[in-house]
């Protein structure tokens, strides 16, 4: 399956090599009361692509949208702010995108557990518009 012209493994490591979750490849997490022990991280299960804004189709900007934001334990982002920014209302394109994202929950210790989490969201032109 291609998402944004990226293999799914691919991005789903993108997702993951850029967050909070794991720290130095160790496998531990941060959650809302400590390291996450069971290994069990939020899985991403439903994704929604970003749109484009009319100005940033004109301007032919590409590039990542970088957030960070609270993965709940009902799989919710929340949260959500920008640590880099695109411009040209892509920011807001992103934010708007993964709030519609869902997870399976982090779990520690057994329960589902809320963990802090950075996400790359990448704005690529569609071939016709290059």
């Amino acid at each position: 399956m291609k998402v944004f012209n990226l293999d799914i493994k691919f991005a789903l490591l993108l997702l993951f090599s850029v967050t909070g979750m794991w720290a130095q490849g160790s496998g531990y997490g941060r959650g809302g009361g400590g390291p996450v022990r069971d290994g069990a991280f939020p899985k991403l299960i439903q994704r929604v692509t970003p749109e484009y804004t009319p100005e940033a189709l004109e301007a032919k900007l590409e590039g990542s949208v970088h957030l960070s934001a609270m993965i709940g334990i009902d799989g919710v982002p929340s949260d959500i702010k920008v640590t880099k920014s695109l411009g040209k209302g892509l920011d807001e394109k992103a934010i708007e995108c993964f709030k519609k994202w869902r997870f399976s929950p982090a779990i520690r210790n057994g329960e589902p557990t809320p963990v802090s989490s950075e996400v790359a969201i990448i704005f690529k032109l569609p071939p016709d518009s290059k």
